[in-house]
């Protein structure tokens, strides 16, 4: 859980701090890539089952177009994409901590 704890506050001071949302998205990618190199230790030590393992997998299909493509028109839309996926990652995170 102490992992995940800068990883949320850096997505909550990305939305607060008055960032636009180019830089708030590039926050919220640095999170994702940080929660899915957990998440990839987490499966090779066999602590996230089928389900999670499965809603990991239909999740980055979308997140690495946004975060690693960089393939988006909008920055505002992107941005609610990853948040609201990464929210989903960190709460499987902290579960299986």
């Amino acid at each position: 859980m102490r992992r995940c704890i800068p990883i949320a506050l850096a997505l909550l001071l990305a939305g607060c701090a008055g960032f636009s949302a180019e830089k708030s998205l590039l926050v919220a990618c640095q999170g994702y890539a940080s929660t899915l190199t957990t998440l990839a230790g987490m499966r090779a030590t066999e602590r996230l089952d089928a389900s999670e393992i499965a809603t990991v997998d239909a999740l980055r299909p979308a997140l690495n177009t946004i975060c690693l493509d960089g393939t988006w028109t909008n920055a505002t839309t992107a941005l609610d994409a990853v948040e609201s996926a990464m929210f989903t990652l960190i709460q499987m995170e902290q579960s299986n901590e």
